[in-house]
């Protein structure tokens, strides 16, 4: 089952409750769109659909929904009950008792907004003895202000929800307060880590409404979730304003996500859209939605601010797929589409974005969804059009360290060094990037710079004694190892202060204290992991613990649980190395080299190549 141009404006939401059953029923709807005064007609909505035995089914189809109850199941047919509703605050809705036979269509209509009506036509194509799909039947919920989340237990997103969906919460919060859309009650929000069988998804996005039954489900990528406030925000649209133009909801969906911004940047590269080519259906809307996204948006974003939220509102209202967008235009807002156009696109030309219109939306895709990539391409943005700006330097120098440019990020914090010499932080993450590069003694320089600043700085320390221990200065890498440990709030990163300490203990030859040290980065790292579960770095520290302790079955279990979706080009490597360890462990050559390899060719830290590139030539033992 799957659309065709499959659009999120015609989106299937199929809840199957799973009973017992012996076959069921492929169906095709079709759905057009009939324009009484002018004759036009307009297909919004093709798809086919399996529905089984004692079960229910729902379709969207953005203007309306036809949801579909199965009973009494025959040789060649099925007894049903089918109900078709508007989507809409006065809703309109037909009700049918009806036997779905093969070969036998159903016809059926219903009013649409002004002259227009909708034909709906249930194809029964064929009937097999195909079993209804498993559900979901174990999942977690948790509640936010507005959502009540719904997960599988044990997966990325229970670790993290906390982040996703205090980044939601911050696009709602603007709908709420720049548009007054009120939201009675909670959405449940379904949250998977993969398309599931029960649900038919967009090909564009990864996502499936109802609202008539005030459900939505998400595909969770957590490599991928710049989008996921826009999803919601066309979700809320439907349900609140009920439907329009899919040109309508999806530009107004994307009004928060900088989208002048990002449609600046693509113009610049050459990618220029017209905007018409997209007052149709979604059915035939064709292109990258990364592309042309930020277009729609950005040019109904200039239209609400320009005449208003209000003739916004009242255009919406008028509007369904076949409405002529351009006329409409003319009608509501006293300008052709054509002088719109121009009139936006001189504003484009002109855009000159200040901290306080993107900076925001930037600080939460950093700080929620680590989206380094959209992020930084803002922070580099406002970093030369504010020199002196420290926050934004802090930030672009972050994005640039977790998506590996440890030599840019290092000039930038450089900078940063220049404008904040007093603060011990610019100094401590300068010395990280230059270390990450492989430049020890610079790295080793602002370290003792950080802590001349302040010598309570614990993590200046730890990052001081590994570059002794790397040296074979075992004496002075204790005394820091001890120094870090002394200052961190408990708990902190005393995992991996004590397995630093038991590595010079053991090049001391003292293997009684180093046993004992890294027993307790064990403990330490368990009780992180109990203590925040959702913090997957915890799950790497639990996994480099049991490495040290050569217990190399569960270290790969916590690994590949921490870097399933890590995003941040250091610790990837970080844990491609101790995957490669934990394998060599085993004595499986063949596997541990495939890591060591990654880490080589991947944004790794120079140290961690380096010991890859010593691993392939003589495999790793624990001392």
């Amino acid at each position: 089952m799957r659309f065709i141009n499959h659009t999120a404006a015609i989106l299937i939401l199929i809840l199957v409750f799973s009973v017992p059953c012996y076959s069921s029923m492929q169906l095709e709807v079709d759905v057009t769109e009939h324009e009484e005064s002018t004759g036009k007609s307009l297909r919004i909505f093709i798809d086919s659909v399996r529905v089984h035995p004692d079960d229910e089914t729902h379709l969207f189809a953005g203007a309306l929904t036809i949801s579909i109850f199965t009973e009494d199941q025959f040789k060649t047919s099925i007894m049903s009950q089918i109900e078709i509703a508007s989507t809409q605050s006065n809703r309109k809705l037909k009700s049918y008792e009806q036997l779905l036979k093969v070969g036998d269509p159903f016809s059926a209509s219903l009013d649409g907004k002004n002259d227009s009506h909708y034909s709906i036509e249930i194809i029964p194509l064929s009937i097999d003895n195909r079993h209804a799909p498993d559900i979901e039947t174990q999942l977690n919920a948790d509640e936010s202000i507005h959502l009540i989340y719904h997960y599988p237990p044990q997966s990325i997103v229970e670790y993290k929800l906390p982040y996703y969906s205090a980044f939601i919460e911050t696009a709602l919060k603007a709908l709420k307060e720049d548009f007054q859309i009120a939201f009675p009650g909670k959405v449940n929000y379904f949250l998977f880590e993969r398309e599931s069988g029960n649900l038919l998804w967009d090909d564009d996005f990864p996502i499936a409404f109802n609202p008539m039954q005030r459900k939505m489900a998400v595909v969770y990528d957590y490599a991928n979730t710049e989008l996921c406030a826009t999803y919601l925000s066309a979700y809320l649209i439907y349900e609140q304003w009920g439907f329009s133009h899919p040109f309508l909801v999806w530009g107004f969906a994307g009004y928060f996500d900088a989208p002048h911004f990002f449609t600046m940047k693509l113009r610049s590269t050459g990618i220029k859209i017209d905007p018409a080519d997209f007052f149709t259906s979604r059915l035939n809307w064709q292109g990258n939605p990364a592309h042309y996204l930020p277009y729609i948006a950005s040019f109904v974003h200039y239209c609400v601010r320009t005449y208003g939220i209000n003739e916004f509102k009242e255009l919406y209202n008028t509007c369904s797929d076949i409405t002529d967008l351009k006329s409409s235009f003319k009608t509501h807002f006293g300008e052709s589409y054509e002088t719109i156009k121009d009139d936006w696109l001189r504003m484009l030309d002109g855009y000159d974005p200040d901290l306080a219109e993107v900076g925001f939306y930037a600080d939460n895709q950093y700080n929620f969804l680590n989206n380094y990539d959209r992020a930084g391409i803002i922070f580099e943005y406002l970093a030369k059009k504010y020199p002196k700006n420290s926050g934004t330097a802090i930030r672009l120098g972050g994005c640039l360290y977790g998506l590996g440019d440890y030599d840019r990020a290092a000039d930038i914090y450089n900078k940063l060094t220049k404008l904040k010499g007093d603060e011990a932080e610019s100094y401590l993450l300068l010395g990280n990037s230059l270390y990450s590069d492989g430049k020890y003694k610079k790295a080793k320089r602002n370290y003792l710079k950080a802590i001349e600043l302040d010598s309570t700085y614990y993590q200046a320390y730890y990052k001081l004694a590994t570059i002794f221990l790397k040296e074979e200065q075992y004496q002075q890498a204790e005394e820091n190892f001890m120094m870090a440990l002394g200052w961190a709030p408990e708990g902190s990163i005393y995992s991996q202060i004590y397995l630093g300490w038991a590595e010079s203990f053991e090049a001391l030859n003292q293997s009684r204290k180093a046993d004992s040290l890294r027993n307790l980065g064990v403990a330490f790292a368990e009780n992180r992991v109990e203590a925040i579960p959702h913090v997957l770095m915890n799950r790497m520290l639990l996994g480099e613990a049991y490495l040290a302790v050569n217990k190399p079955r569960i270290a790969i279990d916590e690994l590949l649980a921490a870097i399933e979706y890590e995003k941040r080009a250091y610790y990837i490597g970080r844990i491609n190395l101790g995957l490669g360890k934990a394998y060599d462990l085993l004595n499986q050559r063949n596997k541990a080299e495939q890591f060591y390899r990654k880490v080589i060719e991947g944004k790794s830290a120079a140290y961690h190549k380096e010991q890859a590139r010593q691993l392939i030539k003589q495999p790793y033992r624990r001392s």
